[in-house]
């Protein structure tokens, strides 16, 4: 049963919020005074 959840959590928020990171990182990487900020970011993806 957990991993069943585990499975519907990954596909309905998981990679919906790792998008929304790798966008915001990419953002802040276009906005040069960001670009630490952008970095870690990533590295949170």
């Amino acid at each position: 049963m957990r991993t069943l959840l585990n499975v519907i959590w990954l596909v309905f928020a998981g990679i919906w919020l790792a998008i929304g990171y790798v966008v915001a990182g990419i953002i802040c990487c276009v906005l040069v005074i960001a670009i630490p900020f952008g970095m870690l970011s990533r590295g949170s993806a």
